[in-house]
């Protein structure tokens, strides 16, 4: 005889058992040695209490192992077991206890059996063993307990089909086909409303397909159904961090944390992030800070996330809560790394961003000279440090830091962009144009755009001369199109404004009206390739100029 199992530790946790007792000792259903009867699945069905219930579980036990694809386990056998176990009757918890023992049950039936006139009637629900679904079958009425059982019994085969769907969901959802799996849930659910794996994989299938208000729908339906479900609660918060309803998903967390109080934070932070929710991985590291308040591991999680959730903030001008997060986050880099001889690049750069945006201007300076004295001129490191300037206003320092950032990469995407940008702010548009020019040869199309837009914010204050240094860049740069047949009529006025300024200050000065004629000349070049209806008088007055200034010219 195997170990006895006294009844109160029988009752004690459902998912007790015994070593080694799995396929071994008295056969369970009809001349089988094994789990299952032919490959049908087993189901445990006790004697119900109530007049005729042995009766009627004898019957029903019957009719069940006609099945093709159930059995149930044989009267001789379950007594076999409950000897085993020391057992001399069983109740509802007793009977799924006995179930998770022998192993391999699908299914345990529970029911009572009670007097209705001069016949019975009975209520039974099924359990599944696997999943804990409930399959709750009508109440069945019948003058012999043989008619009562294949009342039953009906229902019954009705609901086995229910519980076939929800394995057919599930096994959809591990190949990926969510489709299929929604409409094999939906299936289910018609069958057995309340089935906690239908629901579950119905709940996952919507998340996969990105349905997430009918995901949350499904998963807030499983948690009336089983409130401790950590699955339901988890994806829940998943899909209402998708939906960006971070309150909502932080709910969800906390409540899957406090069922689940041992479970690890750092995993669950790293699946928030990946729906870009970063508010809600560091609320939920935040809870652990405490208990993990010198592991370097923890913290350093806690300052990156901390620092993207609070550029996130920031972004959304909510600056109270951005520094609230930041002042935090700051605090975790000095445990994680105040100590370390070397930070990685993006773990810097993060830093550098974070002292950026808490306006530490100095601080942040010196962060970034210390990365660059420990790594050298790299090339990510100078262009957050720029930035650093940037955010400061500091327009000459920020042109130094590109100046090394142009020199340590040659072909960046944007430092002689922002250099322009940073010249044309102090006044030095010459050399901006000249920044632009050059980026051209890396990106034509950007520097066109970035030079347009600057060359045509002069043209309201007519500040002729920066309008035309910038238009001219944008229109060698710019294809044929609507937009470059503006920049030709812009940059045409321009250069006439120019030309006319220079004709009328006189003809004493040679070389300025040299430089006028080949403004003029520039001016009859460009105005043919717009189609404005201006353009045509901005030309003649072009080619009326230029007369002029070749008269005067030969007159010198």
């Amino acid at each position: 005889m195997r170990v006895f199992v006294p009844r109160a530790v029988l009752f004690a946790a459902l998912a007790a058992t015994v070593g080694g007792c799995s396929g071994a000792g008295p056969g369970f259903g009809v001349d089988s040695s094994g789990p299952e009867v032919g490959g049908r699945a087993l189901v445990l069905i006790p004697e119900f209490p109530g007049p005729q219930g042995a009766n009627v579980a004898n019957e029903l036990r019957g009719l069940v192992t006609e099945m093709s694809t159930h059995a149930a386990i044989s009267k001789a056998s379950l007594t076999a077991s409950m000897k085993e176990y020391g057992l001399t009757e069983l109740d509802e918890i007793s009977a799924r206890q006995l179930a998770s023992i022998i192993g391999g049950v699908q299914m345990v039936a529970w029911g009572e059996v009670t007097q209705a006139g001069s016949g019975l009637q009975t209520t039974v629900k099924f359990i599944d063993s696997r999943s804990g679904d409930e399959i709750n079958v009508p109440v069945a009425t019948g003058a012999t307990p043989a008619e009562v059982a294949s009342a039953v019994f009906t229902g019954f085969e009705r609901s086995v089909e229910g519980v076939r769907q929800a394995a057919v969901c599930t096994d959809n959802l591990r190949s990926g086909q969510n489709e299929q799996a929604l409409q094999a849930c939906n299936a289910a659910l018609a069958v057995v409303p309340n089935s906690s794996t239908a629901l579950l994989g119905k709940g996952t299938a919507l998340l996969n397909l990105k349905r997430y208000e009918e995901a949350i729908a499904a998963f807030n339906q499983l948690l009336q159904v089983d409130p401790s479900s950590q699955d339901a609660l988890l994806r829940a918060g998943l899909a209402s961090s998708w939906l960006e309803r971070g309150t909502d998903a932080v709910g969800f967390y906390r409540r899957y944390l406090e069922i689940n109080p041992n479970g690890n934070r750092l995993a669950l932070a790293g699946e928030i992030s990946q729906t870009g929710d970063y508010l809600s991985a560091f609320r939920i590291l935040e809870g652990g800070l405490a208990d993990n308040a010198t592991n370097t591991e923890y913290q350093g999680i806690v300052f990156q996330m901390g620092s993207l959730a609070g550029r996130d903030l920031r972004q959304a001008n909510d600056v109270r809560q951005s520094d609230e997060v930041f002042q935090k986050a700051l605090a975790a880099y000095q445990v994680a790394y105040g100590n370390a001889t070397d930070v990685e690049t993006p773990v810097t750069l993060r830093m550098i961003e974070l002292l950026t945006a808490t306006g530490r201007t100095d601080d942040a300076v010196r962060a970034s000279e210390a990365a660059l004295a420990r790594k050298g001129e790299d090339a990510q490191i100078l262009a957050a440090f720029a930035g650093v300037y940037r955010e400061a206003g500091r327009d000459n320092d920020e042109i130094a830091v590109l100046t090394r950032l142009s020199a340590a990469d040659p072909n960046h995407a944007s430092a002689l962009l922002l250099r322009a940008q940073a010249y044309n702010r102090i006044g030095d548009y010459q050399a901006a144009a000249a920044d632009l020019a050059s980026h051209a040869r890396i990106d034509a199309t950007t520097a066109a755009t970035v030079a347009y837009g600057l060359g045509a914010g002069y043209i309201q204050p007519q500040q002729w001369e920066p309008a035309a240094a910038f238009l001219n860049v944008a229109y060698d740069n710019m294809p044929a199109s609507d937009a470059r047949s503006t920049v030709a009529l812009l940059l045409g006025t321009a250069l006439v404004q120019q030309t006319s300024a220079i004709a009328q200050g006189g003809t004493g000065n040679v070389q300025a009206l040299r430089n006028g004629l080949a403004l003029a000349d520039r001016a009859i070049v460009v105005l043919p390739t717009s189609t404005a209806p201006q353009a045509e008088q901005l030309l003649n007055a072009a080619n009326q100029l230029r007369t002029y200034l070749v008269s005067a010219i030969g007159n010198r």
